[in-house]
């Protein structure tokens, strides 16, 4: 009998097989009313439904950053939601400039199921200026 995963667990996957751009472990996690939340500022601002939001969502990341990491300081359980302390370093196609930033991504899960992804940066400006050329 295999083992029913946590929640922390289920984000770490899906964390380091986005850090691997290996993109079907989230979607193995994800279901159409899956929603992601992007501050509306940002290049790739907005929210994102279902599997077709994620992979826009990740074809618009990567079209506004050429070299992309995220290093994730700690995972806090908090029950049906896993928050995420983030640092994010990270260089715009369009200028070159670097940004490393602090993220914290709030996730809420049901039933081994993600729900909701909410992102909050802590300087959305700076990004947008290190993106516009």
């Amino acid at each position: 009998m295999s083992k029913k995963l946590s929640n922390i667990d289920i984000v770490r996957a899906i964390q380091d097989g986005t850090a691997d751009n290996e993109m079907e472990t989230g979607l193995r996690y994800y279901n159409e009313s899956t929603r992601l939340r992007e501050a509306p500022s940002l290049p790739y601002g907005g929210t994102y439904y279902g599997h077709g939001g994620m992979k826009e969502f990740l074809k618009k990341h990567h079209e506004t950053w050429s070299e992309h990491t995220l290093k994730v300081h700690r995972y806090i359980d908090a029950g049906d939601q896993v928050i995420c302390l983030v640092e994010l370093m990270t260089t715009s196609r369009a200028t070159g400039k670097k940004v490393n930033m602090l993220v914290t991504e709030w996730w809420t899960l049901k039933d081994g199921i993600v729900t909701d992804i909410h992102e909050f940066y802590f300087d959305t400006a700076a990004v947008v200026a290190a993106t516009q050329a």
